[in-house]
């Protein structure tokens, strides 16, 4: 028996080419293996309070995105193979993750902590949020901080109950 919509040759021909693969590859290639996989996503929500008025962290994805091309959004990334310890059996944490969303935004994160777990199916495929409320010192480089009752259009939907769960949580333990 052979994967659904593969021939035997076809399905051969399929794990020769991933195994070949190292954990980088173009977002083209990502984009149509992750429609047939849960993946998991690190959801940084960057929170503050601003003259009493609770701001969110967020940035303007790219005009060239395939998904999301000119849309807002809470930075955050994928788990990427690359990003588990090198040695079997070890157990890591989510650094790398949390680095590339640092680089991306021009900031340092001063607290991270988990809040919730959300699995849901958005344009590229099913989901696996795990949801962290994080602050920084300071203004971030890249992304600007909004009013979360005001939130910039175009707005990528399915980071509005990211974001609405991370200030329920920033809610009861900073205000």
């Amino acid at each position: 028996m052979y994967s659904k919509g593969l021939s035997e040759e076809e399905e051969h021909q399929f794990i020769a080419l991933a195994s070949k693969l190292d954990a980088r590859m173009t977002a083209e290639l990502y984009n149509a293996i992750a429609l047939k996989f849960a993946t998991i996503a690190v959801e940084a929500v960057t929170l503050r309070i601003k003259d009493k008025v609770v701001e969110v962290l967020l940035a303007k994805r790219s005009e060239n995105d395939v998904h999301y091309a000119g849309q807002w959004h809470s930075p955050g990334s994928i788990l990427r193979a690359e990003d588990a310890p090198d040695e079997i059996d070890a157990i890591g944490d989510f650094g790398k993750a949390f680095k590339r969303i640092e680089v991306e935004n021009g900031c340092r994160f001063k607290s991270i902590q988990f809040i919730d777990w959300l699995f849901h199916r958005v344009v590229r495929g099913p989901v696996l949020a795990m949801v962290f409320t994080c602050e920084i010192d300071g203004e971030p480089e890249n992304g600007r901080f909004f009013p979360i009752d005001n939130l910039p259009e175009p707005f990528i939907e399915h980071h509005r109950p990211i974001i609405s769960r991370a200030v329920a949580h920033y809610r009861q333990t900073k205000i």
